[in-house]
């Protein structure tokens, strides 16, 4: 798959540069290459960043969450007015409403079963439906 889209983007480039005149756009060739050797790179380095974190992570308990949940979710998915409980780009969403901050080096089940943020509706419904008699800290609005 890596190959693939290493080769994609190569031969993207390549017609970029034919349709500019292949010897006017060198310099601009190899600039974009490099562009985009640094975004295969970058991508592949989270790539991997991910299958670490998923092979280090402890089993979660068993209808502790809803459906689909917890998961890994990016800063922006959550509303601005919640995103100063956010310490870097990623958070964990453990239900609709419901999110737990992940700090680097920290796995899902860690930020899950940690202190919470999100709504005060959304938070209490949660821990009536999936931790009966298990309050989270946390910071609701």
């Amino acid at each position: 798959m890596k190959r693939l889209v290493v080769v994609i983007l190569f031969l993207a480039v390549g017609a970029a540069s034919l349709a500019g005149g292949y010897f006017a756009g060198s310099n601009s060739r190899d600039a974009e290459v490099a562009t985009l050797s640094k975004e295969v790179d970058r991508w592949e380095a989270r790539e991997t960043q991910l299958k670490l974190r998923e092979a280090r992570a402890p089993q979660l308990p068993q209808g502790a969450f809803p459906a689909g949940y917890p998961k890994v979710v990016q800063k922006s998915d959550v509303p601005e007015n919640l995103q100063d409980q956010v310490s870097g780009e990623e958070v964990v969403a453990v239900a609709k409403g419901v999110w737990a901050d992940l700090p680097p080096g920290a796995d899902i089940a860690e930020a899950a079963t940690s202190t919470l943020f999100g709504y005060c509706s959304s938070i209490r419904s949660y821990e009536r439906m999936y931790t009966p008699g298990n309050q989270h800290s946390n910071t609701c609005i």
